[in-house]
This record gives C-alpha cells, structure tokens and sequence, in this order.
C-alpha cells in the first residue's frame, strides 16, 4: 500500500478524534474525559505465517517455502487521543493515534529439498496506528474498553545465499505492513492517589497484516563456479504476518481551562 494511502488513513482517524472533540460538551463528565496523552511498554510478538522465497537464478527458478517463524520483543510505546463519555456516561467513545518501536527480529534457514537454500533475516522495527475507543465507565474509577483500528509496521529483511548450493542473487530491504487491529483493556484512574489528572492503562492488542515483500532482482552470487555468477536474477521473500502484544501505561488528562 502506497504511503498516501496510509496519511489519508491516518488523517481520517485523526478526523474522528477531531470530530469527537468538537460535539463534546464544555464541561467534562468523568475523569477520562479530554484530551490525553501517554507512555507505555510492553511485549510484542510476531508471527511471519508461511514465508515464500520466490526465486530466478542462473539455471532455475521457483518458490520455496517456510514454515511461520515466530519472534518476540519488548517495545515502547507513545499515544495521544481524545475521548468523551455520552450523556453522562456510563458509555465513551474516542479516538487515538500512536506510534511505537520493537526490536523483534528472526533467523531462519529455506530448504530446498533437503538442502539449505539460504538464510533469511526478518525485523519489526517501528510502527503506527490510528483507532477508535469504545468504552464503558465500570465505576468512575475505572474504564473498560475495545478499540478497532487500522496498523502500521515497517519490516526490514535480508536474504543470503547459501553459496555452496545454488544461485539466486542476495537481496536485502524494507516493506511497510498494513493491517486491522483489535483490542481491549482498562484504564484505571490515579487521580485519588496522586492528586494529579494520570491514569495507568493495561491493554492487550492482535494486528493481522496483509502481505510483506523484500528484495527484487539481481546478479546471481555462486562463488564456487564464477560462470554461474553475475547472471540477471531475482530474489523475493513474502509472507502475511500478525503480532500481538500487552503493554502498560502511563496516561496524563489534559485538563481544561477553569
């Protein structure tokens, strides 16, 4: 998907908070309505699904294929929304924006055949999201909500050619995932505690992706018979992953003007 598609998505999202915020009433009906903005860690873990290794060398070509590989990181996390509870409450809705990074990444052998065809590399780094909040004032301390969305994340990969076997040309670079995300989890307020508008947020998120690719053509690499080197190739690694994660948070209400 082209980057402006993902700004007019991200645009669209930021709208919604925007038109939230706009039919909001001057007053703010319970601790978590406003304007918020947080911090927060957690775990994040991916799984590639099949991983296709689609291939042109010097005297062949084909797609082998990969099992899912899985991999798991801590990662950080910064968002900021608005929110607003209807009529009083107990119901809310908002929308937030977020942006995060996670170091996940995994090693892992193609076959072909019996024989290891090469070696493929594959890293989550950062990411963003755009979503709506649905909630539920369980008592005025404490909101449960679901949150649907739309996610991003930028996956780094690079393929080495095992030289001793065959051909296809080394590949290396970077693709952008874009997915739905799902979720759910519980602010709690600790405004009783603190004296201060904070409050702390535990959620749990699963982002299903669609497809992610590396590479592209180039000179076929086989060291051991240079005449089988420097033909035009072409080396593609797919594969459609999904991640899931827990995070922690520390949120501040931005509080209005009195």
């Amino acid at each position: 998907m082209k980057l402006s598609l993902k700004s007019t998505l991200l645009a669209s999202a930021a709208a919604v908070a925007l038109g939230v915020a706009s039919t909001a009433p001057a007053q703010a009906q319970s601790i978590f309505d406003g304007f918020y903005a947080g911090v927060g860690v957690g775990y994040h873990h991916f799984d590639t699904g099949t991983v296709n290794d689609n291939f042109i060398a010097c005297c062949a070509s084909g797609t082998l294929k990969a099992p899912s590989q899985s991999a798991g990181s801590a990662f950080g996390d910064l968002f900021a929304g608005y929110g607003v509870t209807l009529g009083g409450g107990p119901f809310y809705v908002g929308g937030e924006l977020d942006g995060s990074y996670s170091g996940a990444s995994k090693s892992f052998t193609i076959n072909n055949s019996s024989f290891p065809e090469g070696v493929a590399k594959i890293r989550a780094d950062w990411g963003a999201g755009a979503s709506l909040r649905l909630g539920y004032l369980i008592n005025p301390n404490i909101l449960g909500y679901l949150r649907g969305g739309v996610a991003f994340q930028r996956f780094r990969g690079n393929w080495t050619t095992n030289s001793n076997v065959f051909d296809q040309p080394a590949a290396s670079g970077s693709s952008f995932a874009t997915g739905g995300r799902l979720g759910g989890g519980l602010d709690f307020s600790l405004a009783s505690w603190t004296s201060q508008p904070l409050f702390a947020r535990l959620e749990y998120d699963h982002t299903f992706y669609g497809n992610v690719h590396f590479g592209g053509p180039g000179p076929t690499v086989f060291p051991p018979d240079p005449i089988f080197s420097g033909f035009p190739g072409k080396t593609v690694i797919s594969f459609n992953p999904s991640d899931d994660r827990v995070m922690v948070a520390i949120v501040w209400r931005f509080l209005p003007p009195q």
